[in-house]
């Protein structure tokens, strides 16, 4: 498993930030997110349900943005007794600004080593198995593991925090890992960007074509399936979760945080909005637009999609429409 995160500090170190008394300290070390609350984490909470908040209860030594008004006092009472709350109007974008001063007063940059291998640039922290053929003009980031009999094609751009596994195929002039567009525009119109540190897991027997940008998860890592296939310029957002056996064809997008099941198909030019979910088994024609879940076995055809079915069925009521209108 890829080590992501990676920061140290304690509360009493950002205390100036926060304008605010602390009568405690705690060491902090990543960021987390509200589905899976970490202690000695980072993160932010809009809405919360019954469930939610039995879990971050569990959380200790944690900095938790809160939206005002989410919670009562009492319940704000209990969760601060562990861990440290800022209560606030815009919990993500102040997450976020916090997230930019970490980054530009409290964590340091790494001074890193790099090899020359084969014409490659090689970080002296990657491990990589020496079954991998790496072509000349590649380039292997920091903390990044590849696995068995996998190729790296000339030009691909492997970033920090990146797991590959046993017998992919990264293509030419790909890029994996690295800073993704997640940001938060404040009143007077300056935009946060958040850092994106958690990195990307490609699992087994993944192939990606040439010009394929597979983006470093903002806190948790993007995931590829195993046996899964993506042909030329795709694009997958942060976050994004791509299940087993699937297949991507050329110049397809996937949003932030979408997540495919297993075996689905997405012809060329297809695009997903964000935090949309697909079945298994979901077939998603040539140039779709994809703006809602869709459930498993579906074929999804059109802008917005629809299925084949619903499709068909609009495109006939249309032609009657303008058939008795012709005849008036």
């Amino acid at each position: 498993m890829i080590r992501v995160n990676k920061f140290r500090f304690n509360l009493f170190d950002v205390a100036a930030y926060f304008k605010k008394d602390i009568t405690r300290d705690f060491e902090v070390y990543c960021f987390s997110i509200l589905k899976n609350p970490k202690s000695n984490s980072v993160f932010y909470a809009k809405a919360l349900d019954e469930k939610q908040y039995e879990n971050i209860c569990q959380v200790e030594n944690a900095i938790i943005f809160l939206k005002e008004g989410v919670l009562d006092p009492a319940q704000i009472e209990v969760l601060s007794s562990n861990n440290f709350l800022v209560v606030t109007q815009s919990p993500r974008l102040d997450l976020f600004k916090f997230a930019c001063h970490l980054s530009d007063n409290i964590i340091t940059a790494e001074k890193l080593e790099y090899n020359f291998v084969n014409g490659s640039t090689v970080c002296n922290k990657a491990k990589i198995d020496e079954t991998v053929l790496i072509e000349p003009g590649a380039y292997i980031g920091s903390n990044v593991t590849i696995g068995k009999n996998t190729i790296i094609k000339s030009g691909a751009r492997i970033n920090d925090n990146v797991s590959i596994g046993n017998n992919c195929f990264i293509g030419c002039n790909t890029v994996v890992g690295g800073h993704g567009f997640g940001g938060e525009k404040d009143t007077d119109g300056f935009i946060y960007m958040m850092p994106h540190v958690g990195g990307v897991i490609i699992k087994d027997y993944v192939m990606t074509g040439a010009l394929v940008t597979i983006v470093s998860g903002t806190i948790e890592p993007t995931i590829i399936g195993e046996h899964s296939k993506i042909d030329d310029h795709v694009h997958v957002a942060h976050n994004s979760v791509v299940g087993k056996s699937c297949f991507i064809t050329a110049c397809a997008q996937l949003g932030g945080s979408d997540v495919l099941g297993n075996d689905v198909w997405i012809g060329p030019n297809a695009s997903m909005m964000q935090n949309i979910t697909v079945g298994n088994n979901v077939t998603i024609g040539l140039g779709a637009v994809i703006t809602k879940n869709v459930p498993e076995g579906q074929t999804m055809v059109g802008n917005p999609a629809d299925t084949v079915e619903n499709f068909v069925r609009q495109r006939r009521d249309v032609k009657k429409l303008l058939d008795e209108n012709k005849s008036k």
